[in-house]
């Protein structure tokens, strides 16, 4: 793996924090600078179409993250594990992600979305970047035992109108963190 080209979406994080980025058995680590906060994102390259992004920051300043990947048909899947942040889309400058919430950012060519960082709280996002074109093809093309739900689901992605799609709040996980929060103080 010491060969192996750093991935792009991690090289982002990289820019706007100017950290440094190591590598250890194809696992990517940048440490978040002290002057700029503390936490690392850690970052994992599957394959050529499918790369996975854990951060674990708290910043001090906001601030702004390129969504920049070479992948043709990229697809962002986003989930907020303590925290917020926030996307810009082509329809809303900010759209909000809470704690527990989803989002699917959908790559256009003639717009470059960003995340936006706050500061001064502990923020914890897993991030998964698809490349959508190439990887679902496994799927498509009988590569695996794939069923014709799947494959509406897969082609759905085309249909859809906005860049930027919020999901629900996860209620049962949220419901089961305040049901051990209620026990942590009994």
């Amino acid at each position: 793996m010491k060969n192996s080209p750093i991935p792009s979406e991690l090289l982002s994080f990289s820019k706007a924090l100017g950290s440094n980025i190591s590598e250890q058995y194809g696992i990517y680590d940048l440490i978040v600078p002290e002057k700029l906060g503390s936490g690392s994102i850690r970052c994992v390259a599957f394959d050529r179409y499918i790369t996975a992004i854990d951060l674990n920051i708290k910043l001090k300043k906001e601030q702004n993250i390129s969504l920049v990947t070479p992948k043709d048909d990229a697809v962002y899947f986003i989930y907020c594990l303590d925290g917020n942040c926030f996307i810009n889309s082509e329809e809303d400058s900010r759209l909000q992600l809470d704690k527990l919430k989803t989002a699917v950012i959908m790559q256009k060519d003639d717009f470059e979305h960003s995340l936006i960082l706050g500061k001064d709280f502990n923020l914890k996002l897993n991030i998964v970047v698809v490349d959508k074109k190439h990887y679902f093809k496994k799927f498509l093309n009988g590569f695996y035992h794939s069923n014709i739900k799947l494959e509406k689901l897969l082609e759905s992605f085309d249909s859809l109108k906005k860049d930027v799609h919020l999901g629900a709040y996860n209620l049962k996980i949220t419901e089961q963190i305040r049901l051990l929060q209620f026990e942590d103080r009994a």
